[in-house]
């Protein structure tokens, strides 16, 4: 690796790449001999990314209308629920097998759809004959 290294130093000073733009100092000169590897030069890094995502779900709600078109008590499901969903992606950089950062890279929000539940508002009278005579009633009552 040092023989590397020296041969690239030697390589930029020769090229003038650290050269002055004072023009008293003396150039360095041009290269006499280039020296190849026939082997490439293997680097090794103890560092490594990988991309995780996070998924949390977002519970969806019921919400009621009432209906003036349906009768009283009634209900019925005007639209099913869905649960949404929020997706992070992070960028995780290790050092040697150890976390060492952790970017977030992007969120996406999948918003959840609401469940729609219709109550009827309707009064509908409706007569009843009994032994008694006759009830009028519009709900219905449960003996307990």
């Amino acid at each position: 690796m040092e023989s590397f290294l020296g041969a690239a130093l030697g390589t930029l000073f020769s090229f003038n790449v650290f050269a002055s733009s004072d023009s008293n100092l003396p150039k360095t000169p041009d290269p006499v001999e280039t020296i190849s590897f026939s082997q490439p030069i293997k680097t090794e890094t103890k560092f490594g990314e990988e991309t995780e995502t996070e998924e949390t779900k977002i519970e969806f709600t019921t919400k009621y209308e009432d209906d003036p078109e349906t009768e009283a008590g009634e209900e019925s499901v005007a639209q099913e629920g869905q649960d949404g969903k929020k997706i992070k992606t992070y960028k995780i950089t290790y050092y040697d097998g150890e976390e060492f950062s952790r970017e977030l890279v992007s969120t996406t929000t999948e918003e959840p759809v609401d469940k729609i539940i219709k109550r009827g508002t309707k009064i509908v009278w409706k007569t009843l004959q009994t032994d008694d005579g006759e009830i009028r009633y519009w709900k219905k009552l449960k003996e307990q």
